[in-house]
């Protein structure tokens, strides 16, 4: 039984199901993009977590058609590539992360602002958006990703550009409603939360950002 998107692009229904599955359980795994917004929503507010979100759901259509185009076959076999894009995102998880932990040890009143009080947000949506899409978009790993798991479901038959965008944009659905979940479930927990537990939250954000950044440090492309 195939799932027929469009003449020339059969997918068989097994195939849906299975990376669908696969997407979900990489989603719930803990990671830079997770952690981004759950910070984001306990400092800011949840609008600003949706916009971290769509930033980071948006590099994933990035990804999709660096694949497609062979971009991320080249990243990972030349060593040199693969190294200047893998300290991009080094060094952006290291400024997310010291950030974090430099305005959780700060005074309180100029570090959290309750997301209950209703006020402009600390942080433009633009920089929310653009560190979503920042840190999605130089992760080596999901490159990786989409290297391993996406030839899986590409049938001799079907058009690759056309699955790879079904793929990506069913990524896109399932780990946006998931990380939406997380984001207001994190917001609610502020608002109850006093300001030295939003702080804690903070500095632990900041030094989990900052270990990332020296794990994805000591990622090495496979020749």
């Amino acid at each position: 039984m195939c799932l027929q998107i469009k003449r020339g692009f059969p997918l068989p229904v097994e195939s849906v199901i299975s990376f669908a599955i696969i997407v979900a359980l990489s989603a719930m795994l803990p990671g830079p993009n997770g952690l981004l917004i759950v910070n984001n929503s306990v400092s800011y507010g949840r609008k600003t977590a949706f916009v971290t979100l769509a930033g980071t759901l948006s590099a994933f259509y990035v990804h999709g058609l660096f694949s497609v185009i062979g971009v991320s076959a080249l990243i990972m076999s030349s060593a040199t590539a693969f190294t200047v894009f893998k300290y991009i995102g080094v060094v952006y998880l290291l400024y997310l992360g010291v950030s974090s932990l430099v305005q959780a040890v700060s005074k309180p009143s100029a570090t959290y602002t309750p997301v209950s009080v209703s006020r402009a947000p600390c942080l433009s949506w633009r920089k929310a958006w653009s560190a979503g899409f920042i840190t999605n978009l130089f992760n080596p790993k999901v490159s990786m990703f989409y290297l391993a798991l996406f030839p899986q479901f590409v049938t001799e038959t079907s058009s690759l550009l056309l699955t790879t965008l079904f793929l990506v944009t069913l990524q896109v659905v399932i780990v946006g409603c998931w990380f939406s979940s997380v984001a207001i479930v994190a917001e609610s927990v502020a608002k109850k939360a006093s300001g030295n537990l939003s702080r804690i939250v903070k500095g632990a954000a900041g030094s989990v950002m900052v270990w990332f950044g020296i794990s994805l440090a000591q990622v090495q492309t496979r020749t």
